[in-house]
């Protein structure tokens, strides 16, 4: 990301922000702060018992991606309560889902060769049941995949509840406000936390257009705060925050520690988004930075650590593929971290470092 971009976008998070604070006189709206974050700089925030986390990715096929996916969610240090995955297509679904060894699958395939929804719950959670009340139902004119489910956690006194949606780029979006605007209505009368993530392909930087302010007026009004603020698909020539995470809060919820933000991984050509619920969360605080030196030296070493036989005895006799596939991700992470550790050293010395 580019000087110009990172400014670029700064601004446009602030604007965005400050339009939130015009329509919404909660003060959650004031404690939206998203960032970018890469392996390092994530796995650098102290996460104090949070309540509940949560990952979303427009994954561009299950089936695709998958083994990137995991190998990515392996270095973070935070395993995600919740996985949702938005444009999972029809290929391999649950034999895919069998791999997240501590999850269970809830997930509406596409129709098409793109789109569907998946949710993936971490086993700590109990699922109370399928909220089939709450789905919008794909009709002709509209191109929609959505997942609800209604869950337990030990760590929250009420029920809570969370979705995932994939509006397709050509759907009507007066007809998906509308659906939209009846769906936050009911479940608000509820009372419960509910967290909506997705791919929305709308465009939520065009705020002063009509159609997406009609979306970010009709999900604030309810009390749907978005806590994606910045672009969540970049190219050379464009920026758009299409992908989100909404939350709408409780009485007993709304001031509630929440960090949120995207992170930097090119798995697809969309930007994992995540939400990390309940907790204090800061980073260290340290003025020397944190590194890994990627020398000659060290990667003629890794590769010698992975060309010798003997550490490759487990994942030889292992007779299960999933059990060998986490043998293999294993000892590439361990080598990985070995040869190439984070290391602390000075500002001075970390401009002059690859």
């Amino acid at each position: 990301m580019t000087e110009n971009t990172k400014s670029n976008t700064t601004n446009v998070n602030s604007s965005l922000i400050d339009e939130i604070k015009k329509l919404v006189n909660e003060t959650v709206a004031y404690s939206v702060n998203c960032r970018y974050y890469n392996e390092d700089t994530f796995n650098a925030i102290q996460h104090k018992n949070p309540k509940l986390s949560v990952f979303h990715l427009n994954i561009r096929s299950l089936n695709a991606n998958r083994l990137e996916l995991q190998t990515y969610l392996d270095r973070l240090t935070i395993k995600f309560d919740i996985i949702s995955l938005s444009e999972i297509g029809r290929t391999n679904i649950p034999a895919n889902a069998i791999s997240f060894r501590d999850y269970d699958l809830y997930y509406q395939e596409s129709k098409t060769k793109c789109g569907g929804t998946a949710i993936l719950i971490k086993n700590n959670l109990t699922v109370i049941k399928e909220r089939k009340d709450l789905h919008i139902e794909r009709m002709e004119y509209l191109g929609i995949e959505n997942t609800w489910l209604e869950c337990k956690s030990p760590t929250m006194a009420k029920n809570f509840i969370i979705g995932v949606i994939y509006k397709h780029p050509s759907d009507n979006i007066s007809l998906f406000n509308r659906e939209m605007e009846k769906l936050s209505h009911v479940i608000s009368k509820e009372d419960k936390l509910c967290i909506i993530c997705g791919d929305f392909n709308i465009n939520l930087l065009n705020y002063t257009l009509e159609q997406p302010k009609a979306f970010l007026d009709v999900m604030v009004s309810e009390n749907y705060i978005p806590y994606i603020t910045l672009p969540t698909r970049i190219t050379d020539q464009t920026a758009t925050l299409i992908d989100n995470i909404f939350v709408h809060h409780t009485s007993d919820t709304i001031e509630e520690e929440i960090t949120s933000g995207n992170l930097l991984t090119d798995i697809t050509d969309h930007l994992p988004n995540f939400l990390i619920y309940g907790q204090h969360a800061t980073k260290f605080k340290c003025e020397r930075p944190y590194t890994r030196i990627y020398s000659k030296e060290n990667i003629e070493k890794f590769k010698q650590y992975l060309k010798n036989e003997r550490n490759w005895t487990k994942f030889m006799e292992e007779d299960d593929c999933n059990n060998a596939t986490e043998e293999y991700l294993k000892i590439n992470k361990e080598a990985h971290d070995k040869f190439f550790p984070l290391k602390q050293i000075s500002i001075r010395r970390s401009r002059d470092k690859k």
